[in-house]
């Protein structure tokens, strides 16, 4: 592994860090600012103060949101990590719609695309649908709801 790909897989165990600790400062270090990011919501520029206003939207949601590294690769400039969160649906804003009260555990991808140090680029996937059906707001097509 070269100097450069533990640098940035260094960075990456901060930014998990980060999340974890509500850290507000340190993944703005993570960071370009501003960033793109590539995900649900197409492709966005964000500026450290819209992005981390992303992340708090997850925290009030889920005031016990955790991430948890399940694997990560370094690969020249670009850093791939695969996630599990978990978090009880606690607080008004998934999809518009009152608290469940139930926890969710549901698995994500990134690919972070690293230049001077910081994460320029970001790809993220998150399996929304695992999530919603855990927290009971959505049946799979064809299934019975539960009784």
């Amino acid at each position: 592994m070269t100097p450069e790909e533990e640098a940035n897989l260094g960075l990456v165990y901060r930014l998990v860090e980060a999340f974890n600790d509500k850290d507000r400062e340190t993944f703005d270090t993570c960071y370009a600012d501003p960033v793109v990011v590539h995900g649900e919501h197409g492709d966005v520029v964000l500026s450290h103060d819209e992005h981390w206003a992303s992340v708090e939207r997850t925290y009030r949601v889920f005031p016990d949101f955790h991430a948890s590294l399940l694997g990560v690769m370094a690969r020249g400039n670009r850093v791939f990590q695969y996630w599990v969160y978990s978090g009880t649906d606690e607080g008004v804003g998934l999809r518009g719609l009152p608290p469940t009260g139930n926890r969710a555990e549901w698995r994500a991808f990134s690919d972070y695309l690293f230049e001077g140090g910081r994460i320029v680029e970001a790809t993220q996937i998150h399996d929304n649908l695992e999530m919603l059906m855990q927290l009971g707001l959505i049946d799979l097509p064809g299934e019975p709801p539960p009784s």
